[in-house]
């Protein structure tokens, strides 16, 4: 790929003057969120717009009562776990799947030791379809609000975040809420591209516990990073 030149006639390899993107780079934008929270292997209809380049599952089980794995699929469509982390009495789960199925598709999430799930669908559109998210991380506060790791983003990616908490959830900073706190578990965003050293904040009014996954989503036709696109944790 290459930039568009100084005078926007042609690409070549320097930054546009006027945008500083990719002549070709699209951008990301929040596409729909559903509640997909039901019985272990029970699938949940998300409808999932044709657009769709990233589809994410956040998702909570009890781990008091022992829940030791997950697994989700979406279309039939296995995804692949990026996050998970226990955050109080809940054993927190993330799946991402790029380029997911589309239209109205079922999800179907499947604990192992445990027999319910209380989770949320989020898609995205407009991101590279390949090597995402480019990074994540994840923790947890025993605070009554929540600020996550700062990651280091490349120009015009968004950060991304699935949380589960105690109360109901306030925006902080910059911050998007995408979602209600459905069961406690509420996806939130930049809101909008951003780059360099970024975190999410949220607050809300009572002392509870959290815990979260925050991701960077790249957008489509951007500069390689040099960053490798992975998946981690478990």
């Amino acid at each position: 790929m290459a930039f568009r030149n100084a005078d926007r006639s042609t690409c070549d390899d320097t930054v546009d003057s006027v945008t500083g993107n990719y002549c070709n780079e699209m951008s990301i934008s929040f596409d729909t969120s559903t509640n997909v929270s039901a019985s272990s292997g029970v699938g949940v209809n998300a409808t999932i717009s044709a657009s769709t380049t990233f589809l994410v599952v956040h998702g909570i089980g009890s781990a008091t009562n022992n829940l030791t794995a997950a697994t989700a699929t979406a279309g039939g469509t296995s995804m692949v776990q990026i996050g998970t982390i226990v955050a109080g009495n809940n054993k927190y789960f993330a799946f991402g799947l790029m380029n997911p199925p589309t239209g109205t598709i079922s999800i179907v999430i499947t604990l192992t030791g445990d027999t319910a799930h209380l989770s949320r669908a989020t898609s995205y559109t407009g991101s590279k379809t390949t090597g995402q998210p480019a990074q994540s991380n994840e923790g947890t506060t025993a605070s009554g609000g929540i600020t996550t790791t700062a990651l280091t983003l490349a120009t015009n990616s968004w950060l991304i975040g699935g949380f589960r908490n105690d109360g109901a959830a306030v925006s902080g900073g910059s911050s998007t809420k995408r979602t209600p706190d459905t069961n406690n578990i509420f996806t939130g965003d930049s809101g909008g591209p951003v780059s360099g050293s970024q975190t999410l904040n949220f607050t809300n009014g009572n002392s509870g516990g959290w815990g979260y996954h925050s991701f960077e989503l790249e957008v489509a036709g951007a500069a390689p990073t040099g960053k490798s696109g992975f998946f981690a944790f478990m």
